[in-house]
Parts: structure tokens; sequence; C-alpha cells
């Protein structure tokens, strides 16, 4: 039966069939010295894991650190400086004491600055303003219970 199908196969079949079992051939060959040569095949190479959620990565992190530290002006070591192995972190400074002469000398007293007016602060509506809010949410509510 193998043969009638050789027999009707073209002479550029006969020559693809032939590379692929050789092909195939070598393949088996390779396989056999793996196994044979350490006992157990070799692991394949792993493919690198996404990373779950939205975390960056290391770099883009203390990228991000130092940009804080920086807008915010808090205190840190200086780029490229690390601090030694059994150093401590440094401490707040410690406060310097009033001498004799700026305590019994007392100067002009400070001027108090005025209040900036804060965006997220409320607002004070006059009477005039919630007498008409009140009236259109009188409105709202009868026009509410007409519809039900």
């Amino acid at each position: 039966m193998a043969t009638d199908i050789l027999a009707n196969l073209s002479a550029a079949d006969l020559r693809r069939a032939a590379e692929v079992s050789e092909e195939i051939a070598s393949l088996e060959a390779e396989m056999r010295s793996i196994l044979s040569g350490s006992g157990s095949p070799s692991p394949a190479p792993r493919k690198k894991k996404k990373r779950a959620g939205r975390k960056p990565g290391p770099k883009p992190q203390k990228k991000t650190a130092t940009a804080k530290k920086k807008k915010r002006g808090k205190p840190g070591p200086k780029p490229g400086t690390k601090r030694p192995a059994g150093a401590a972190k440094p401490g707040p400074k410690p406060k310097k004491k009033a001498s004799a002469k700026s305590a019994a000398k007392p100067g002009p007293k400070p001027k108090k600055k005025a209040a900036k007016k804060k965006s997220g602060a409320k607002r004070k509506f006059s009477p005039e303003a919630i007498a008409r809010i009140r009236a259109a949410q009188k409105k709202r509510w009868a026009n509410a219970k007409k519809k039900k």
C-alpha cells in the first residue's frame, strides 16, 4: 500500500519527503544524544512572566521616589553616595538656645500675615441667595410630587 502512494507522487514531492525524513532522523539522533549524555533533558529556557497589576519596575519606582523627594525638599543622601553600613540615620538638627542678650532685649513683635483665602474654604451665601435657592428647591419638590 505504501508503494501505491509513492508511485502517485511527483519527483519534487519525493525529494521533499526524503528531506523531511532526513530531518526527522537527524532530530531523533540529537534527541538520543541529549538523553544519553546527561541522563535527563536540560530544562527549556523559561519565558519571563508578566507582572500582575500595574506595579512599575524598580527603575521607574526609583525615578518617581527621587522626583517626589526633590519636589518636597526632603533631606536625603546626595545622588551617588551611600551611607556606611553601621552609620545611623541622620536625626533632626538640635535647636539653638537663646543667648542672654537676645532674651533680655525684647524686639518688635512680628506682624501677623493676612490670611489667604483657601480655594477649598466654604462660601457664605447672602440671605437673598439662600432664599432664592430654597424657593427653587420647593418648586422642584412640588413638580416631583405632581409627577408621582
